[in-house]
């Protein structure tokens, strides 16, 4: 799915950045920038820990920047994630019906 949306984002000219590990062999030709993170550690089960430690860090110093206002843009994709696709057990989310 992230290839695919990586596809239309640069159809659209949207600038993207993508956080992968290194055997991602289609980023380069698709994303404005990336960030390769080692998930390789000699351990029983690799560990992708380290790239939602980047991500938490990278979506912070986001809303660092766009300030207090940030609050109300993600109430606002907060409720339209609930109306188009819903949350468990959410009764304002969409119907089967619909």
């Amino acid at each position: 799915m992230a290839r695919l949306l990586a596809q239309e984002a640069q159809k659209l000219g949207i600038p993207t950045t993508l956080v992968t590990d290194a055997f991602c062999d289609w980023g380069r030709d698709l994303v404005d920038e990336m960030f390769v993170v080692p998930t390789e550690f000699n351990l029983f089960w690799e560990s992708t820990a380290q790239m939602a430690s980047l991500t938490n860090l990278l979506v912070n110093g986001v809303f660092i920047e766009l300030g207090p206002e940030v609050e109300h843009r993600m109430n606002e994709v907060s409720r339209l994630y609930s109306r188009f696709t819903g949350y468990v057990g959410d009764p304002s989310g969409p119907s089967m019906g619909e």
